[in-house]
């Protein structure tokens, strides 16, 4: 059985999960796109679970 190494970036407008072996190899990727709430005018802001569901998802 391989090794793999899970790799996740949370952006501004998504989560992208790669996956790695152990030799450097990407496997896999996938990109799960989030919101972003704009208010005031100026203000940008987002969810935390938003967040977390993305995780959840592309892992």
């Amino acid at each position: 059985m391989g090794k793999y190494l899970p790799a996740h970036d949370l952006g501004t407008s998504g989560n992208k999960a790669t996956l790695f072996s152990t030799e450097g190899q990407l496997i896999a990727s996938c990109t799960y796109n989030y919101d972003v709430y704009y208010s005031n005018n100026n203000w940008a802001e987002q969810n935390p679970n938003d967040w977390w569901q993305a995780v959840i998802a592309t892992t």
